[in-house]
Parts: structure tokens; sequence; C-alpha cells
């Protein structure tokens, strides 16, 4: 099967401090994962910072992934739904 890419926006939780840069805390939420290397692609956003945690819905086990730009890979074999939180500007 090959990966699919889900478009993802993101809800600010904060705004992070007053840095130059307007950095951001935000979740997501129940993002579907259906095969290993499924990607995320972070929409409505300038840059993705940082991934802070990915985790699995149904188990609570972190997701594993890889950034590239604003688009996360999810590595692990499992699937299902997976949320999560990020800084990004």
């Amino acid at each position: 099967m090959a990966a699919a890419n889900v478009n993802t926006t993101v809800v600010k939780i904060a705004q992070i401090g007053s840095n130059k840069n307007g950095d951001k805390k935000g979740y997501f939420k129940a993002k579907t994962k259906a095969a290993q290397n499924d990607t995320l692609t972070f929409v409505g956003i300038d840059e993705l910072v940082l991934v802070t945690s990915i985790k699995i819905d149904a188990t609570g086990a972190w997701e594993t992934h890889t950034v590239s730009g604003k688009v996360v890979t999810l590595t692990s074999a499992t699937t299902g739904t997976v949320s999560g939180e990020i800084i990004y500007r």
C-alpha cells in the first residue's frame, strides 16, 4: 500500500513569549494513519519549528517520525489515528 498524505491544520494553544519570530504552540487531533510512512503536511503555518509530541491515539504510545520542512513522516507500522503538539511560526 502506498503512503498517503493528510493535510493538517493546527489549533493554536499559546504564543510562546515575545520572541522576534512569533513562535506558537499548537495541537492536532485524530489524524488518520493508514500505513507506515504516511505523512502529515502542516498547512496554514509558515514554518514547523519542532514536533514536541505525536502519540498513537488507541494506545498512547509515542509515534516514531521524521521531519522535512512542514511534512512529518509517521514511520511506525501501527495504523489508526495520531494526535500531537508542535511549535510553529
